[in-house]
């Protein structure tokens, strides 16, 4: 299973300390209890199955916790400079294009 690999809990970890524990990698929003990591782009079953480029790159992940990764997929809401839930023309934009 992909979330179980040793390469995404590499980059999940990677992710982790890149954001310093923070919700949205917002500083002062330290997560306290379970860290999620969010795609920032939607991801299908065969993105899993063909093992896209972008899955692991941390480029396109971002530290939540459940009550925002839930917001995110429930209202398809976009997190202004953070996170690029648009339909298909934003699907590859990293994160680094988003801080400018």
């Amino acid at each position: 299973m992909f979330y179980r690999s040793p390469e995404w809990k590499a980059v999940r970890d990677q992710v982790i300390i890149r954001d310093e524990g923070c919700d949205l990698g917002i500083q002062g929003k330290e997560i306290q209890g379970r860290v999620l990591i969010h795609h920032m782009n939607p991801i299908t079953a065969e993105d899993i199955r063909a093992r896209s480029e972008f899955l692991l790159d941390p480029e396109f992940l971002i530290t939540t916790v459940h009550s925002t990764h839930q917001a995110i997929h429930s209202r398809r809401r976009v997190f202004t400079g953070v996170c690029a839930y648009c339909p298909e023309q934003e699907r590859h934009l990293p994160l680094a294009a988003l801080k400018r």
